[in-house]
């Protein structure tokens, strides 16, 4: 049934589970699913009024406000993050000496400098692969690409970041 603006309060009660359902089969995180279905459903609250039914009901559209909910977290994620040259590389020295820990840092500036250097999709398929630690699967669905696409595009950003590298020690 389609809810009209003025039915709003039912919003909430009728897709709050299937958001939610949706945002968790994307993150895989059910704290940051909660988070994000009600940033939807704030989102939606707030551009209620522009909301046009056109006999699809509401799903549709709180749907996309979620996918877009999600990919913007993505892309802003404030959360501790593992940088790049610490994913490519464990460490098995429990214990490193300063000049080692000088030298890591200096590597992971200079890695996300290069990262920063990559394609839009480049770089955010490195983030969620290495900094986020997504599967190519998860990787996939978040960039609503195909896993060979993902397994290309990261294939090309290393070999981009691979090159910048080079670059900037010539």
């Amino acid at each position: 049934r389609c809810h009209c603006r003025s039915d709003f309060a039912n919003w909430y009660k009728d897709y709050a589970q299937a958001i939610r359902n949706f945002v968790l089969s994307r993150t895989h995180d059910p704290l940051l699913a909660d988070d994000c279905t009600s940033e939807t459903f704030l989102k939606a609250f707030a551009h209620r009024n522009s909301f046009q039914c056109q006999g699809q009901g509401v799903r549709p559209w709180l749907v996309t406000i979620a996918r877009n909910v999600v990919r913007d977290y993505l892309r802003t994620s404030q959360r501790q993050k593992v940088t790049v040259a610490e994913a490519f590389t464990e460490s098995t020295d429990p214990a490193p000496n300063p000049e080692q820990l000088v030298l890591e840092r200096a590597t992971i500036a200079e890695i996300s400098r290069c990262v920063g250097q990559l394609s839009s999709d480049q770089a955010q398929c490195i983030r969620l692969r290495f900094t986020e630690g997504l599967s190519v699967n998860q990787t996939a669905r978040m960039m609503e690409r195909s896993e060979g696409a993902v397994r290309a595009l990261q294939y090309r950003a290393i070999r981009e970041l691979d090159s910048i590298l080079l670059d900037s020690h010539r």
